[in-house]
């Protein structure tokens, strides 16, 4: 069983991860590769970037920065969901299942 699982690999996701691993946290995220930042050409809305950064660049980075705490992106989908009698949570990720502590959705 993992702490959290992170549905969702765009930088609301990757951020959350981040801050996770570093409060030595187990943590999933799991992105099926369609964040919509990859399509934004430049944002401005991102804060540390000033002069505003591709969508593609900032996705870099940030997994970047999570491989630096030891995390991961699993890629696939999360075909069912649900809550345990426990009060955790069980998701189906393709062929595979995962238990969690805590559940965030940032899809």
């Amino acid at each position: 069983m993992i702490d959290c699982l992170v549905i969702g690999g765009g930088p609301a996701g990757l951020t959350a991860a981040i801050y996770l691993q570093r409060f030595h946290r187990t943590v999933c995220i799991v992105d099926n590769n369609q964040s919509r930042a990859r399509n934004i050409k430049l944002s401005r809305n991102y804060p540390g970037f000033p002069a505003g950064i591709a969508g593609d660049e900032l996705l870099l980075r940030l997994q970047q920065q999570l491989e630096n705490f030891d995390g991961a992106i699993t890629h696939g989908t999360v075909t069912n969901l649900q809550q345990t009698a426990e009060g955790h949570f069980r998701a189906d990720i393709d062929a595979s299942t995962m238990v969690a502590r805590t559940l965030l959705l940032a899809t």
